[in-house]
């Protein structure tokens, strides 16, 4: 499996984004539609898994996500393992390499806002509070330190 880390001006960033649009997730949509029309900023960027040319997974590492209020920055978000490939650990693999990327950006603590219970806190993240995101639903807003 190859795991990598992609850039706005990678080669094949637009075939990452076509990729991940082909998956059945509002969010990879959005994501997707974002990488086409180049809305990132230069240090933000997608961390694609793949596995014989697959989608396997995915990431991205943003200085916004979907929380509808707050100054938190920067955020993992969209992470997204396709069903063939769980159970075998690679969201933590993702998740770790966008750590890696936002420490090399310099930053020093990362957010996420989720649904789900108790996933990342086994990847060192700790729960701020309940929150709402941009399209009304609850969520929690989870925090870590990347020192």
């Amino acid at each position: 499996m190859e795991i990598k880390t992609m850039y706005q001006e990678d080669a094949d960033w637009d075939q990452a984004a076509e990729m991940i649009q082909q998956q059945e997730w509002s969010a990879a949509q959005f994501l997707a539609k974002r990488m086409q029309e180049r809305q990132l900023k230069d240090w933000e960027g997608v961390i694609i898994a793949t596995e014989n040319d697959q989608l396997a997974g995915f990431t991205s590492f943003v200085e916004k996500d979907i929380l509808k209020e707050g100054d938190y920055t920067p955020f993992i978000a969209t992470v997204y393992v396709n069903p063939d490939f769980r159970g075998r650990f690679l969201a933590k693999s993702l998740v770790a390499q966008a750590e890696h990327a936002l420490i090399k950006a310099g930053y020093k603590t990362v957010f996420l806002v989720t649904s789900l219970e108790n996933f990342y806190e086994k990847m060192g993240y700790h729960l701020i509070k309940p929150v709402q995101d941009i399209f009304d639903r609850p969520m929690k807003l989870y925090q870590k330190s990347l020192t």
